[in-house]
């Protein structure tokens, strides 16, 4: 474990203080835990995600099962619509066992989060349904965690490749993918823990968020790091958990992605815009960033050029079987679509560029565009943009603007939760009470925003009344 951070010790104050913006949009958008109850505990709960496969999940609770350390529940989340109730009647005769259902398939990470918000444990494990423990797993890992210097812990795994052979799953190759000591600039630029290896306390949670249910994928790295940035973690350098590959659609590791949207490469750059307001005090962070970001862009592209019908770029351009041919033609777009599209059209490009991981061209093409026309539109987007780059002043500045000049472009949630997070409560309750009064002159809201934004008006009254 490095518990020494690689800067100036000057620059410690610094790092805080933008881990607390971090952190606090984290808890805005993911939503967190409550605290535990006096009742009785168990030192452990396992979050299971399951989704349409039976037979693994099985071999993954009798895994949990087995475990020579016993204090612990299993919270297993069924999400879909799938029966498994009969494939797991001895399981559930267990009283540590509880099975919740979702309605219809959420995806991941709301899988998770629901079983984070059912569990009852001081300490939190994760186990998809196609992995499974070593029966050492929880006792090397809940005595590896110390309670206030470490509060999170991880060992390694072993990464095993199935194949499908007469009906069942056979292992074909088993290595040790990472096993590697944690580093906060480590985790920055890729992450080495799968979720199978992590336990860490049940409250780091109520600081950190929870999984954020509005990404494809990696969901379990972007957790990963916001732990990293506040708590300290301990690596125990031992194999106690297995994470299979399958090439099989139901697999999370080798199923194609459904668009370049919900790749691994964009959730990749997503991530990383989400983080640079951290990473930019790392040299080699950034460094290392870019050449990754490099590689991501051109696998991007060049999975734009699988197909030939041209739909997903923008306004119709055609596509191109060469990723660099295919940025070459978007860039020589900025010079003729930007100048004279339709401002709905043009704003919605640059989300979309955006919304893809293509950032570099999103802020290219923003910056033409405002520097020929002003469109209240794209200022918006570039409001957002500067926002998660975490040029926070900049960006409520410009809000504020056109707050005042075209509020029925300004959505209120944004709005009021950034000058939250900016420590500006006063104002973020004035927009969220305009917001939900009669006369709204900010976007329309839907029954979900009004939701939030009621939710946010207790949580900034609340704070008012604080010492």
């Amino acid at each position: 474990m490095n518990t020494e951070f690689p800067w100036p010790r000057q620059s410690h104050a610094e790092y805080s203080q933008r881990v607390n913006v971090v952190l606090g949009d984290a808890r805005s958008r993911c939503g967190t835990v409550g605290y535990l109850g006096t009742g009785e505990q168990p030192a452990v709960s396992v979050v299971v995600p399951t989704f349409r496969r039976p037979k693994l999940l099985g071999r993954a609770i009798t895994s949990i099962l087995g475990q020579s350390f016993a204090d612990f529940e299993i919270v297993i989340v069924n999400d879909g619509v799938c029966d498994i109730e009969g494939d797991l009647q001895d399981a559930l005769a267990d009283p540590r066992v509880s099975l919740v259902r979702h309605g219809r398939n959420r995806g991941l990470a709301a899988a998770r989060n629901t079983g984070l918000r059912q569990s009852r444990g001081k300490l939190i494990a994760y186990l998809d349904d196609d992995d499974y423990f070593a029966p050492d797993h929880l006792e090397r890992l809940v005595f590896g965690v110390n309670w206030n210097v470490t509060p999170v812990a991880y060992s390694d795994a072993a990464r095993v490749l199935e194949e499908e052979q007469n009906g069942a799953w056979v292992p074909v190759t088993r290595e040790r993918p990472f096993s590697i000591d944690f580093d906060v600039t480590h985790v920055l630029i890729a992450n080495f823990v799968p979720v199978c290896c992590l336990v860490h306390r049940r409250d780091c949670l109520v600081t950190t968020g929870l999984f954020d249910e509005q990404l494809p994928n990696l969901e379990d790295w972007d957790l990963l790091t916001r732990l990293g940035m506040r708590f300290n973690v301990a690596h125990l350098a031992h194999i106690s958990s297995t994470f299979t590959i399958r090439a099989a659609p139901d697999s999370m590791t080798t199923a194609p992605a459904q668009s370049v949207e919900t790749s691994y490469y964009a959730t990749t750059l997503r991530l990383y815009q989400r983080y640079e307001s951290i990473a930019a005090l790392f040299p080699q962070v950034l460094k290392a960033q870019d050449k990754s970001r490099a590689g991501a862009e051109r696998a991007m592209l060049a999975e734009c050029g699988a197909n030939d019908d041209g739909s997903a770029l923008p306004l119709g351009a055609q596509r191109n079987h060469k990723g660099e041919d295919a940025q070459a033609e978007l860039a020589e777009w900025l010079s003729t679509v930007a100048h004279t599209a339709p401002e709905n059209d043009v704003a919605q490009w640059i989300a979309s560029l955006w919304d893809r991981g293509f950032h570099r061209l999103a802020l290219s093409a923003t910056k033409e565009v405002l520097g020929h026309r002003a469109l209240p539109e794209v200022e918006m987007l570039s409001a957002r943009m500067l926002w998660e780059l975490g040029h926070l002043t900049a960006s409520l500045t410009l809000v504020d603007e056109l707050a005042a000049r075209v509020p029925h472009i300004i959505d209120p949630v944004f709005y009021a939760r950034a000058l939250k997070i900016n420590l500006n409560n006063q104002k973020a309750l004035a927009v969220v009470e305009r917001a939900l009064g009669d006369n709204n002159d900010f976007l329309p809201i839907e029954a979900a925003e009004r939701r939030i934004l009621v939710d946010l008006a207790a949580e900034l009254r609340n704070d008012s009344q604080k010492p």
